[in-house]
């Protein structure tokens, strides 16, 4: 069976190239001169119903008997030179999958056009998420049961592989549907989570943070005490 790597993944969000993903290629697999890289894409939903593209550069290591990926921002265009060209120019993502890419940092794309110098534009998402976002919905899903439902399905776009390079991704349209559990149990959960180290999370970071996925929070009932302080004025 084959061996996968995902490799530098908490310095994604900084990569801009593919020459920064080679040189984590480089540094980290031994990619060299005479190797040849690979473009995947895949597509991504979010809670918005607006759908971006994930990025991945895979290496098929012989000396290592083992494939490495490295990834870069989720975009939904990105910038090249074609050969020959004085300038550089912006083209649809999809133009990318499937690209080869040589030692020198040099791409093929499907229909044999060869560009350099490429770099990616980053997807202007409706807002930013932090670690911290994706722990919480992650411990969410885990309360539900629901993580086989919301897997990222790369739908079909992949190679035929064992490995999934985006299985770490979560399919964000899933959630909308799901009534959020305790906030406390979140939050208990959480801070039980020794890996992750956030230790204790405000209650109203928890329902920002599931609002900001699609999940909608229940208002919370006044209490009776309230209810005959109102009463008796």
């Amino acid at each position: 069976m084959p061996q996968y790597g995902l490799l530098a993944e908490e310095n994604r969000r900084k990569r801009r190239t593919i020459a920064d993903a080679l040189e984590v290629l480089r540094t980290k697999a031994n990619f060299e001169q005479n190797d040849v890289a690979k473009v995947w894409l895949g597509e991504l939903r979010l809670p918005s119903k607006m759908s971006v593209t994930l990025v991945c550069v895979s290496f098929d290591s012989k000396t290592h008997e083992k494939t490495f990926l490295v990834s870069l921002p989720t975009a939904s265009s990105f910038r090249a030179s074609l050969e020959g060209a004085p300038k550089s120019q912006e083209f649809e993502i999809d133009r990318l999958e499937g690209a080869m890419i040589d030692g020198r940092g040099h791409v093929r794309l499907s229909n044999g056009d060869q560009i350099r110098a490429v770099e990616i534009i980053p997807a202007l998402l409706p807002y930013d998420i932090t670690p911290l976002d994706w722990a919480i919905v992650r411990q969410t899903i885990a309360i539900l049961g629901i993580e086989e439902q919301c897997r990222y399905d790369p739908g079909g776009r992949l190679p035929e592989v064992e490995f999934n390079p985006f299985d770490y991704a979560i399919d964000c349209s899933k959630l909308s549907g799901h009534r959020p559990p305790l906030r406390k149990t979140i939050q208990a959960r959480i801070e039980d989570d020794k890996k992750t180290g956030f230790g204790t999370v405000s209650l109203q970071k928890i329902a920002d943070t599931l609002r900001k996925f699609g999940m909608r929070i229940p208002a919370n009932r006044p209490s009776s005490r309230s209810g005959l302080a109102r009463a008796k004025n």
